[in-house]
């Protein structure tokens, strides 16, 4: 079957690969993920207000691309290197921002965190319950801490600086 994005898809792979785990995970899989977009200049002000956000700027990102057209192309990207299959994923958190420093160097990014969906929090609580022979996949917001808990493994994946090919 054609894909038009498989290019971009192996693109993207081959910036992480470095953060891959040895064999694809096989849990269910709880994931986490937000896109993070460039506010256009027409959100700003002009001459010396150009760094001042206007009042009338939208505080959601509603344009293209779809929500779960990115999603889409986040999971057939990592499908069969970070995780077995796709239909392990039980549960997608999503959103869409803008990048509201003026003055940032990026055009925007992905962070992806993947959970193992074992792991149990028990009621009122926050902490998770790591079960016996449990396993800890973890992809941090912004994709730079390392957090290895007790016998646990930690997979990172950076931030990706150019969503606009997506």
């Amino acid at each position: 079957m054609y894909d038009p994005s498989h290019q971009d898809k192996k693109n993207w792979l081959r910036s992480v690969m470095d953060y891959a785990p040895e064999a694809p995970l096989t849990c269910p899989l709880n994931m986490k993920i937000i896109f993070k977009f460039k506010r256009p200049k027409s959100h700003y002000g002009t001459g010396r207000n150009k760094k001042i956000m206007k009042n009338k700027a939208p505080v959601y990102m509603t344009k293209t691309p779809d929500i779960d057209n990115l999603i889409k192309f986040y999971l057939d990207a990592m499908n069969g290197i970070f995780f077995e299959d796709d239909r392990q994923i039980i549960r997608i958190e999503s959103e869409k921002l803008y990048i509201n420093d003026v003055e940032s160097l990026s055009t925007g990014g992905v962070d992806i965190q993947l959970f193992n969906a074992e792991y149990i929090i028990p009621e009122g609580g926050t902490d998770y319950i790591i079960p016996e022979g449990g396993t800890d996949y973890i992809i941090p917001e912004g994709g730079t801490d390392y957090i290895i808990p007790e016998g646990g493994t930690d997979y990172i994946i950076p931030d990706m600086q150019d969503i606009g090919q997506i």
